[in-house]
């Protein structure tokens, strides 16, 4: 019969697995992948809408520029009727040029009409895209921000948890000499996080292995404070 200390550390040795085991689902909690792939989406939305935001911005510049050269050449061409209608000049020469520019510039006027027509309905098409565009970014930013909330509130869960072990351990291991705890630390550091072990039926339960029947006997012989190890893998190991 192992003494009590060697079972206190058994009781601090399944905290520290089942802490070992928090810690693992904390850092693999499925809201996790979750939120990746919801800021991936979030990425890709924000650099759609970007890129639609620059286009349409392109467009409605392109759109001022061909409304500001129609206005001109409007202008241009009115003032160009003016002096033909004014009478200012009877020479033919200049009836004929002044003629001659009112043609190019109504042709001149029509075109850019054309093109602002074209650039009128692409800003439509664009606008369409862009507002759509809008829509899945602002969905896209709400789930992240669901998801992330409720990865906060499964980590805080978790936490909530591991602080309860906390308290727990800190309880046994108090029964624990602080030569044999320091011991079992190192030993759990190096071997997997497994530092004691119970000795049943012959076997080490942390590496599994039977001892040999010289062990065995020495462990059966053992006062119940010896520390045994195992010969296998070095665990501590407690008798039943």
């Amino acid at each position: 019969m192992a003494a009590p200390s060697q079972e206190a550390l058994l009781l601090v040795q399944a905290t520290d697995t089942t802490a070992d085991q928090l810690r693992h689902r904390r850092a693999n909690l499925p809201e996790r992948a979750a939120v990746a792939a919801a800021e991936a989406e979030a990425v890709a939305a924000k650099r759609a809408h970007e890129a639609l935001a620059a286009r349409a911005a392109e467009l409605a510049a392109s759109q001022a520029e061909l409304e500001a050269q129609l206005s001109a050449t409007e202008t241009r061409a009115g003032a160009v009727e003016v002096r033909l209608r004014s009478g200012e000049s009877t020479a033919a020469r200049d009836i004929v040029r002044w003629g001659e520019e009112v043609d190019h510039l109504r042709q001149r006027a029509s075109a850019i009409e054309d093109q602002a027509f074209e650039v009128l309905v692409e800003r439509e098409g664009a606008d369409a895209e862009l507002a759509a565009a809008a829509q899945r970014l602002a969905a896209a930013v709400a789930d992240l921000r669901r998801l992330r909330a409720e990865l906060t509130a499964a980590k805080g869960a978790v936490d909530t948890e591991l602080a309860g072990l906390e308290a727990v351990r800190a309880t046994h291991a108090g029964a624990v000499p602080a030569e044999l705890l320091a011991r079992y630390d190192r030993l759990r550091a190096h071997l997997g996080g497994i530092g004691a072990a119970r000795l049943e039926d012959g076997r080490c339960t942390g590496c599994h292995l039977a001892l040999s029947p010289r062990d065995l006997d020495d462990a059966r012989r053992a006062p119940d404070d010896a520390v045994l190890s195992c010969e296998s893998c070095g665990r501590i190991l407690v008798r039943a």
